[in-house]
């Protein structure tokens, strides 16, 4: 009647070789019923917080989440890292004496300045005592940066509603806000807004805006939208196969450090059924040579398919070293408190007292950074382990995406564009490096407020007696 045998990792593969031999094939071996060392075993924690007010760090600062702080023992690596967690909390289990260095990892490491660089803890006695270790952190010059991002939570399916996660996160080192500051557009002839868990501040024609204040330095916010899909008997319908492009924008841009991650497309396929249980490569299955070395996002998803409640979920994956750069690993968001940690190239995100109900659902967002010496034809991939209880791993897809050019060359707006300034008080500059036919003014309904004939390479629009608000111009 055996079920289930919990094992140190390092036994595993030794114990599964005695289970085969024994022909015991309904037998799961994990190490996930226990997430602390057995036995005796010390403590080292601590919050990595925000000095936002150049007076040092105190409890009032804003605690960092999911940080990545590296491990050394004695002056040597231990190819290991642990994360802060939702509330900014590291915790570093160990049942070894010695000198621990935590150091921690930042995507603009000269955006900000560390105290304590490394942090030192000294483990003299195996006593089960803890050892506090903070870290406070403090913005070095002015470095504005935001990012965002979407993600399907639910798929789109025709005739079925769709869920879509908005992640936008401030990476730079300065307190933001923003009137209309996140932005999400969607064609509005292939669907109907239902709901979402932030109620927009103004909304529209095929888009939507929300506002934002305070958003702090390393902090993720999200926003998730319900969208109901066409059916295919509808006036405009929506089959199994077409492509749904949704974009989102974050604002401001003037003065970003890297305003192309302000904007986020995501082209979704329509499927028929789906499994609730796997893992995206939102960029798509095939991106621009030119996006070698660049970040690609994943998003894992999992759902309790069960009969019963999970008590404890565990989602692991591993980082190829051929295709990524482990180190480059960024956390943007789960929908659970999560305990992170990883060792060599393996991640493990730890729902520990979940309890996430039958038919409940959850996700993680991470990015990484593909290897700068792949090349044209060369693909990457991901795939994630899912542990819920005492099962059988769920094993998800491999999400593949390849570096290849596409048939159609897409000219770089950037480089065509010149558009400034931005936002804008009385006339907005318009040049291009090829001729400009003309141009058009839309309000946030999508209404066409003005059109001007140019056949030329530069023009301007004035603005002067339009209200204050957001426009969009559009430029042939």
């Amino acid at each position: 009647n055996l079920e289930f045998i919990c094992v140190d990792e390092n036994e595993i593969s030794q114990i599964q070789n005695f289970i085969n031999a024994s022909n015991l094939t309904n037998v799961v071996l994990s190490s996930y019923c226990s997430f602390t060392p057995g036995g005796d075993y010390n403590t080292v924690t601590g919050n990595v917080r925000l000095d936002s007010n150049n007076n040092g760090c105190d409890v009032s600062d804003f605690s960092f989440p999911f940080l990545r702080l590296t491990v050394d023992l004695n002056a040597v690596s231990t190819n290991s890292s642990v994360f802060s967690g939702n509330n900014g909390v590291y915790n570093l289990y160990t049942a070894t004496e010695g000198v621990y260095t935590l150091t921690p990892v930042l995507e603009n490491p000269s955006y900000f300045s560390i105290s304590p660089l490394p942090g030192i803890a000294v483990i003299e006695e195996i006593d089960n005592s803890t050892t506090t270790l903070d870290f406070c952190i403090a913005a070095n010059g002015i470095h504005p940066d935001l990012e965002i991002s979407i993600a399907p939570v639910f798929p789109a399916r025709p005739g079925f509603e769709a869920v879509y996660k908005i992640v936008y996160k401030n990476k730079g080192n300065q307190i933001l806000s923003q009137q209309y500051g996140v932005n999400f557009f969607y064609n509005q002839n292939l669907m109907n807004f239902v709901s979402a868990t932030v109620a927009p501040s103004t909304q529209g024609t095929g888009g939507m805006q929300w506002d934002y204040a305070n958003l702090m330095p390393f902090e993720s916010r999200s926003i998730e939208v319900v969208m109901q899909i066409n059916a295919p008997t509808d006036v405009t319908p929506v089959n199994i196969g077409d492509e749904l492009t949704f974009t989102a924008v974050i604002l401001p841009q003037a003065g970003d450090e890297n305003v192309q991650d302000n904007t986020f497309v995501f082209n979704q396929t329509v499927v028929g059924s789906y499994d609730p249980n796997d893992i995206t490569c939102l960029e798509g299955d095939v991106v621009p040579p030119s996006q070698i070395g660049n970040y690609l996002h994943y998003f894992i998803r999992f759902e309790n398919t069960g009969t019963a409640v999970a008590e404890n979920i565990v989602v692991n994956t591993e980082i190829d070293s051929n295709q990524f750069d482990s180190s480059s690993l960024q956390l943007l968001s789960t929908s659970h408190e999560a305990y992170i940690r990883m060792n060599g190239n393996k991640i493990e995100f730890i729902f520990q007292n979940i309890a996430l109900e039958s038919g409940g659902h959850g996700n993680i967002l991470l990015k990484l950074k593909s290897n700068s010496t792949l090349e044209i034809g060369d693909s990457v991939a991901n795939k994630a382990n899912i542990y819920f209880d005492y099962n059988f791993p769920v094993e998800t897809n491999n999400a593949e995406t390849i570096f290849q050019s596409l048939g159609i060359s897409t000219p770089i707006l950037d480089s065509l564009l010149s558009i400034y300034p931005n936002p804008v008080n009385e006339v907005v500059q318009i040049k291009s490096k090829i001729n400009i036919k003309s141009i058009e003014l839309y309000d946030i309904q999508g209404r066409l407020l003005q059109t001007q004939l140019v056949n030329s390479f530069s023009t301007e629009l004035n603005l002067l007696q339009r209200a204050n608000g957001m426009y969009f111009i559009k430029i042939n």
